[in-house]
């Protein structure tokens, strides 16, 4: 693993087990719940994990962790440094967000193409310029792109703003992030693909739009019939897709 200097490094801990190649690190703890129960993981399989739960399906080698939830760049990443140093290569960000935009509605599906840093762990792995756009596993993130296609679902693709500061979305901040095309804003996915590229290993993401700020009005739509539906669809579609992976590599 590449590590350069770093004093502390993410260690493969004896009791843990094997963890499989593929993973999905889910935002929430509901939809963590529901990709587990389709995957056939029981509940009581579930074993503590840097703050957040994970279920394992490994069998000859092959398999995959369902980790989650989780808030925030700084503890996406731990967990994501963590299970590469398990062995994790491919891995699957589920979560919600906020539109900025009114290309972006509650319901709708995100696909990200790239995200703009406004958090503070991504500096850390060499992203000094915060105008600098950092993208996804190209290939990766086409294959799940691929997953979604032909299902009639809401699929919307473009940039997403991550920041660390849920109470400050500001008129000005939403204005310069909506003018450079971004879609939603979030809290992980900017430092997971600085990461995930710094580490070598393939990250792709799909989001669930929650909720609307670009009126500068905040409308949240988590009791939305639409978000429900399609957080249903996303769970369902990865469930087939990591099953899928981790027999056939």
């Amino acid at each position: 693993m590449k590590n350069d200097c770093a004093v502390i490094r993410p260690v493969a801990g004896k009791k843990n087990g094997a963890f499989g190649t593929v993973a999905v690190l889910s935002a929430t703890r509901p939809d963590l719940d529901r990709l587990a129960r389709t995957l056939g993981c029981d509940a009581g399989e579930s074993r503590p994990f840097f703050n957040a739960r994970r279920f394992t399906r490994v069998q000859d080698g092959r398999g995959f962790s369902l980790v989650g939830p989780v808030m925030g760049a700084p503890h996406a990443v731990m967990l994501l440094e963590n299970l590469i140093g398990q062995g994790i290569d491919r891995l699957v960000f589920m979560g919600w967000c906020g539109s900025v935009s009114p290309e972006a509605r509650i319901g709708d599906i995100l696909m990200p193409t790239s995200a703009f840093s406004d958090e503070g762990t991504s500096r850390h792995y060499g992203l000094t310029d915060p105008s600098f756009c950092v993208r996804p596993d190209g290939s990766f993130q086409q294959r799940i792109d691929a997953a979604f296609d032909g299902q009639n679902l809401p699929i919307i693709r473009g940039p997403v703003w991550t920041t660390d500061a849920i109470y400050r979305e500001t008129p000005d901040k939403i204005d310069h992030y909506r003018n450079r095309g971004a879609l939603g804003v979030d809290m992980e996915l900017s430092a997971l693909f600085t990461v995930s590229a710094f580490r070598s290993v393939a990250l792709a993401s799909v989001l669930v739009v929650s909720d609307e700020v670009w009126t500068y009005d905040w409308k949240p739509g988590f009791g939305d019939s639409r978000f429900k539906q399609s957080r249903t669809s996303v769970t369902d579609t990865l469930a087939t897709q990591i099953e899928r992976m981790a027999v056939d590599g």
